[in-house]
């Protein structure tokens, strides 16, 4: 008989502990991990220059993924950095001329079997 109000009165607490590490976990996934990658974007990434020609922006951030040179509006460059438990990814968007007109710097977090994508900054061009 002892042992059951034990029990009942144990129920409780473990419902509160198992809400708890929910809404952590949650949080971690929702605003922790998106403000600290935010937080060590690489630098140049971080200043982004729009409408500027696309070979200087080539000079301005390296190597694209593709290492395409030849420019066709509809595709974008793409640029990446790695990090120990994801990767950044920088896309660039231009116009007819090739001047750049939108970009946006995505951030993917990778532990195990779980992946997530975020988009850290996104800017458009005012036309």
């Amino acid at each position: 008989m002892a042992q059951q109000g034990f029990v009942a009165r144990k129920k409780p607490f473990f419902i509160a502990i198992a809400a708890a590490l929910l809404i952590t976990g949650v949080l971690t996934l929702f605003i922790a991990i998106p403000k600290t990658a935010s937080l060590s974007l690489p630098y140049r990434w971080s200043h982004i220059p729009l409408g500027y020609k696309r070979s200087l922006l080539h000079q301005y951030f390296g190597h694209t993924t593709s290492n395409d040179t030849t420019f066709t509006p509809s595709q974008p460059d793409e640029w990446i950095a790695y990090r120990r438990n994801g990767l950044y990814r920088l896309v660039m968007h231009y116009n007819q001329d090739s001047l750049s007109t939108h970009y946006q710097v995505w951030y993917t977090y990778k532990l195990g079997f779980f992946h997530k994508s975020y988009i850290l900054k996104e800017e458009d061009a005012k036309q």
